[in-house]
């Protein structure tokens, strides 16, 4: 999820929902998307099914969901390579 529109490629708007957080608020997002990251050594990789949450106040990336796509991750001294 991110706040982000401007990062977001293939953006879809009308993927409507909302997002329930642990303590039962709610806020809506606004569409999905594609997020493509390029690695510090010039390697990209397409992360889909982005959703667009204009009220969100930070970045949430789900790393289970990412190693079901395939990704992998290495987390050394709160860096994630």
């Amino acid at each position: 999820m991110t706040s982000h529109r401007e990062w977001l490629i293939n953006f879809n708007n009308s993927t409507k929902t909302k997002i329930r957080f642990a303590d039962n608020r709610t806020i809506p997002a606004e569409g999905v998307g594609d997020v493509l990251i390029k690695g510090k050594k010039g390697n990209q990789a397409l992360i889909t099914g982005v959703l667009y949450v204009p009220d969100m106040k930070t970045n949430l990336l789900s790393m289970g969901q990412l190693l079901e796509k395939g990704f992998i991750m290495h987390l050394e001294n709160n860096i994630m390579e």
